[in-house]
Formats: structure tokens, sequence, C-alpha cells
């Protein structure tokens, strides 16, 4: 049972029924929040993508693309201004692509669990900000995917540091920071 093709549109224009299976999402909005949407498919018994064998899928499960723009974007407690973002669920898990003012590049999200997240940005400006009392407050480092991330460039309240890597694994008390450098 469930939704087999879908395409919810958000703005103007209208949605085409997918021939593939599954739900892509399209279209543009000025202002979206990531977690008022994991909120509200958290109260709907659908926290989080990839059921258990045997588990009815979720919604999140059936999500195969989004190709959105966007005025204004919360996430990770942040703002991302001028947001377009394109995001595919393969085999491996999601490939995306987003550019904003704050962020552009790629990342690779896997779909296992145990293999990093890959980011390949061209740019990273971040502003400073009191410390984080929401959801990545609250992060248990040892629940994270390790992570391979590279940015051409590193930006901190408009003074530029150069080239960014980092690269974590993890460790049996949480997370190692096995490569930072900046040049």
């Amino acid at each position: 049972g469930g939704i087999e093709r879908a395409e919810p549109h958000l703005g103007d224009g209208g949605a085409v029924l997918p021939a593939e299976r599954g739900i892509r999402i399209t279209g543009s909005a000025d202002r979206i929040s990531l977690a008022e949407w994991r909120d509200y498919f958290a109260a709907r018994g659908e926290g989080g993508p990839r059921a258990r064998p045997g588990e009815h899928a979720s919604t999140l499960d059936r999500l195969t693309h989004v190709d959105v723009k966007l005025g204004r974007l919360q996430a990770f407690d942040r703002w991302f201004d001028h947001v377009d973002l394109h995001a595919a669920r393969g085999d491996e898990g999601w490939d995306v692509r987003i550019g904003s003012d704050q962020v552009a590049g790629s990342i690779e999200v896997p779909g296992n669990g145990r293999s990093p997240v890959v980011l390949d940005l061209d740019y990273v400006k971040l502003q400073g900000a009191a410390l984080p009392t929401g959801p990545l407050h609250a992060l248990d480092p040892r629940d994270l995917y390790p992570l391979r991330l590279h940015s051409k460039r590193l930006g901190f309240n408009g003074k530029d540091f150069g080239e960014l890597t980092l690269q974590t694994s993890r460790i049996s008390g949480g997370r190692n920071v096995d490569k930072l450098q900046l040049k």
C-alpha cells in the first residue's frame, strides 16, 4: 500500500506524475525549515528513512528526487539564502548538488550509515553565532556518519581562510578527527 508515484510541487506551475516509482519534490518556495518537515513526519510515525526489513516503508523512503529553488532554507541550525537544491537517490545513497549564498558544491550521502558523507564544495561562508541550542546541540557524535569534506574556500565572518580539508572516522567513544587542514 501507500504512495507509488507522486510529485508534490511547490509554488507556481503544476506537478507532473512521474513515470517511475517514487516521490519527487519540485518547484519553489520563499522559506522552508527542514526541522519543521522532520517534526511533521515524526508526528505521523515517519521519523526517518529506511524502514527495517518487514516494516512498512515510510513516505520518506519513497522520496527519490528533490529539485527546488528556495528563498531561504533552515537546516543544521543555520539559514541558507537563495538556495538551488538538486538531489537524487541512487543505489548507494543520495547525490546532492547545492548552490546558495553560504555554500555551493556536491554532497554524497551514503545509504549504509558506515561509509563517509563526502562534501566537495566550491565554498563555505559561515557567520559566527551563538552556540546551537536546536537539534545539532543534542547530536551524539557516535551517531554521525564519518566525514570527508573539502572546500576550495572557507569564509568565516567575512574573512577568507583558504582551502579546507576535514576527515573524520568513528571510534568507540564517538568521533576522531583524522585530518584538519587549512591552506
